[in-house]
């Protein structure tokens, strides 16, 4: 069972589809949560280098367990 995503919580966010590096895993940090699992996010990514860089804040972020759905977020596996 995984735990309930609570605001601070470090999460992967997978870039979406409009961003240059789409598809890929970037840390993401939970700012907001709605109930069960959906919640908004502030995302890390490299402004510096990345063409299509995404905003600060993503709204309504829905949980993929997969973590492969462009625009979802999954937990991150610990080693």
């Amino acid at each position: 069972m995984n735990p309930k995503p609570t605001i601070g919580r470090i999460v992967g966010y997978v870039l979406p589809v409009t961003h240059s590096r789409a598809g890929q895993v970037v840390p993401a940090v939970i700012t907001r949560t709605w109930g069960g699992t959906t919640v908004q996010l502030t995302p890390f990514v490299d402004v510096a280098n990345d063409t299509n860089p995404t905003s600060n804040e993503c709204s309504s972020v829905a949980y993929d367990a997969a973590g492969a759905t462009p625009r979802t977020w999954h937990w991150l596996p610990r080693e």
